[in-house]
């Protein structure tokens, strides 16, 4: 048995499989299986997949789909058939160190804790109105005010680690027990943001999680891919998927706690910042106003600094104007 599972969807991603697959076959830790599950493409990454499988010494599998069934329900397979003791996940268009495997044990203290982190670096491009704009290679803010290992028992710690700008959606620079996933089943749900849902049900379950401050993972975003869309229903479904982890992660909290009106109001200024985002889908609006204005009351009722609610409140008028005026999301 593998301690190490990589779950590899696979849609069309036949221009960067050979770096990937290259990067594998460099790695200092060799304790792991590739599950390689085909989404249903319709290029030559199946091909490329099985030529991997039939010259490299690893231990691969591959999963192929007729139809695709999106990143979710690819993922979901290959945690169907993963046999490792840790699970991680890779992106097709991505590539890693050949430290990486290594890093994710020495972030989860090989076993010791529940979930392991590493930082990452974005490549590529994104697309904006058209237009192709080159990434700024970035780190990830994981660590960020947490050192090393962090023990979830600590006072709002467990919120904080589920808030977007501490630990973020990505699934690809973690590392999570499998045992876990298994006793609590805990997938991926929807095609867009999945990862949020995922992790923030994972870490409700965890008591610790380990961080490591190499960067071994590259996250390569080009123009097709889930994670950067063109399409305004794709959008809209990102922003779904962004309230209802937002949603999830209040539930986590007792109303009546300090964890609960913190949270809240993290999630009201996060929320109220996404003021850009055009939607013009009814449920939507209709979901962000309804979130927003409960986010707003529940910060506003517990915030012990009075003087500051004014603040807030005219703040808040103000973003109802401009949202009415340019005709964007509109809380009642």
């Amino acid at each position: 048995m593998p301690l190490i599972s990589i779950i590899i969807p696979v849609y069309n991603a036949e221009t960067y499989l050979p770096k990937l697959f290259d990067c594998l076959k460099k790695q200092a830790f060799k304790d792991f299986e590739v599950i390689l599950v085909i989404n249903g493409s319709t290029d030559g990454s199946e091909k490329l997949a099985n030529e991997f499988k039939a010259t490299s010494n690893l231990n691969v599998s591959i999963i192929a789909l007729e139809k695709n069934i999106g990143p979710s329900g690819a993922r979901n397979v290959g945690i169907e058939h993963s046999r490792g003791e840790f699970l991680t996940f890779i992106d097709s268009d991505d590539y890693v160190s050949e430290h990486h495997l290594s890093n994710l044990l020495t972030a989860i203290g090989h076993g010791e804790y529940d979930l392991g982190i590493t930082l990452y670096k974005k490549t590529g491009v994104y697309w904006r109105k058209g237009r192709c704009i080159r990434i700024k290679n970035a780190r990830s803010a994981n660590a960020k005010g947490f050192g090393s290992v962090v023990e979830f028992c600590k006072k709002n710690t467990k919120h904080r680690l589920i808030r977007f700008f501490d630990i973020p959606g990505y699934v690809w620079n973690k590392i999570y027990k499998r045992e876990l996933i298994e006793k609590f089943k805990i997938r991926f749900e929807g095609d867009h943001n999945e990862d949020h849902p995922f992790n923030a049900l994972y870490c409700s379950k965890i008591k610790s999680v380990g961080f490591s401050s190499s960067m071994t993972y590259f996250y390569v975003q080009r123009r097709n891919s889930l994670s950067n869309p063109v399409d305004s229903s794709e959008k809209n479904s990102q922003f779904v998927a962004m309230l209802e982890t937002h949603e999830y992660a209040l539930s986590l909290e007792d109303k009546n706690s300090d964890g609960y009106a913190n949270l809240a109001g993290y999630s009201f200024v996060f929320l109220l910042f996404q003021f850009p985002i055009k939607t013009k889908n009814s449920e939507t609006i209709a979901k962000y106003s309804s979130f927003l204005n409960q986010t707003y009351e529940s910060f506003t009722k517990a915030y012990k600094r009075t003087w500051f609610k004014p603040f807030i409140s005219i703040f808040y008028g103000f973003y109802k104007l401009l949202a009415k005026k340019y005709n964007r999301s509109i809380p009642n």
